[in-house]
C-alpha cells in the first residue's frame, strides 16, 4: 500500500492527467510487484502450516489470509476509495 501511494503521490505532483488515468498507470506499475511480494510471503507463511505446534499453524494461516486480503484491497479498494475522496473534494471545492 505503501509503494502504491509513493508512486501515485508522484503522478500527483505532475498533475498533468486526469485521477482515473493516474490511478490506472499507478496500478499498472506497481501492481506486479506487489501480486508477486505478496505471494512469496504468503508462500512462505505456508510453510507454518507444517509445524506441529498448533498456534504456529494458526499464524501461518492468519498471516497470509491477511496479506492477500491487504493485497486485494491496496489493488482495488485503495483506488475507489481516492477516487471517491478526490470527487468529494472538488463537490466541496465548488
Amino acid at each position: 500500500a505503501i509503494h502504491f501511494l509513493i508512486r501515485y503521490k508522484n503522478k500527483l505532483a505532475e498533475g498533468k492527467q486526469s485521477i482515473e488515468v493516474m490511478l490506472s498507470e499507478t496500478i499498472k506499475e506497481t501492481g506486479r510487484p506487489i501480486i508477486l511480494t505478496t505471494l512469496s510471503i504468503v508462500a512462505g507463511m505456508m510453510m507454518f502450516l507444517f509445524a506441529s505446534y498448533t498456534p504456529v499453524r494458526y499464524f501461518g494461516s492468519l498471516m497470509s489470509i491477511a496479506l492477500l486480503n491487504c493485497m486485494l484491497a491496496t489493488l482495488m479498494v485503495m483506488p475507489s476509495v481516492i477516487t471517491l475522496t478526490t470527487r468529494i473534494k472538488r463537490r466541496l471545492a465548488h
